[in-house]
């Protein structure tokens, strides 16, 4: 998924009941420097402070599909996802000289990024139904021919993302397993085990 943030237009007024930490734009993209510079703080820093904000306007975008939690949680991490694309260009992008806070760019994101999302949903629904209706099954893949193939992807990956997919995403993880990660943890290991997954996939 890419996000091309030179053509997101901030709107005040489409974000003033959001929530938004104390202080100035200059102050915001002092954070969003630190991030860009690789710390890891400030990328929690980030999510703590504007996730609340973030998912509310995914709410109020989806509407009444908004309260279904798995929906708006998969929404939101596609727009976490969109920040580290194409090495942080998107949060790259907020510009101070707009005037606006960091809050205000990032619900523009979200915007954009939640209606992309449902665009896509409704072709996928539209595609299903077609497939249904002219009696299509899908080729199933043997149980051994999956499991070699997905331990030949685990082998592409670094010992911290290995232990992530395996702990965290190919099972459910327990209590204790959470709270070996930090959210920001979360989605920055789920993009990178993404994106290798994509490569791996088209290689193949």
């Amino acid at each position: 998924m890419h996000s091309d943030a030179t053509t997101i237009e901030p709107a005040e007024n489409e974000v003033a009941a959001l929530p938004s930490p104390a202080g100035t734009p200059q102050i915001d993209r002092e954070l969003v420097d630190r991030c860009l510079a690789g710390d890891k703080s400030s990328w929690q820093e980030i999510y703590t402070c504007y996730g609340p904000g973030l998912r509310m306007s995914i709410r109020e975008t989806l509407g009444k599909s908004g309260f279904q939690l798995d929906l708006s949680e998969e929404v939101s991490a596609r727009i976490w996802h969109s920040l580290l694309e194409n090495d942080n260009q998107v949060l790259a992008n907020f510009d101070v000289n707009r005037g606006c806070r960091l809050m205000t760019y990032l619900s523009a994101v979200a915007k954009k990024e939640t209606l992309e999302f449902l665009r896509t949903e409704r072709r996928r629904i539209a595609r299903d139904l077609r497939y249904s209706r002219a009696g299509s099954q899908q080729t199933s893949v043997s149980f051994w021919r999956l499991t070699g193939e997905v331990e030949e992807f685990l082998a592409t990956l670094t010992p911290a993302e290995r232990e992530f997919c395996k702990r965290y995403l190919l099972q459910l993880p327990d209590q204790t397993v959470r709270q070996t990660y930090s959210e920001a943890n979360i989605w920055q290991l789920r993009h990178r085990v993404r994106q290798k997954l994509q490569a791996f996939v088209r290689q193949d």
